[in-house]
């Protein structure tokens, strides 16, 4: 499992809500294996903003710290 930076996951997530591209062509652009990591880091971006937030999704445990 992969950790990624805060200030990483902010930076893709406000690129993403920017429009300027895609989830596949960020994933592609900063290498992440999978698209669904920008895709939940939007939603719990989005729920909880900038603070420490838990979202438990398909039984994982997602932890997004602001």
């Amino acid at each position: 499992m992969n950790y990624y930076e805060v200030e990483f996951k902010l930076k893709i997530v406000k690129e993403y809500l920017e429009g300027t591209l895609g989830g596949r062509a960020l994933a592609k652009k900063y290498g992440l294996p999978s698209n669904d990591l920008i895709y939940s880091w939007k939603h719990s971006y989005q729920l909880f903003g900038k603070k420490e937030s838990y979202l438990i999704s398909n039984g994982k445990r997602i932890v997004w710290y602001c």
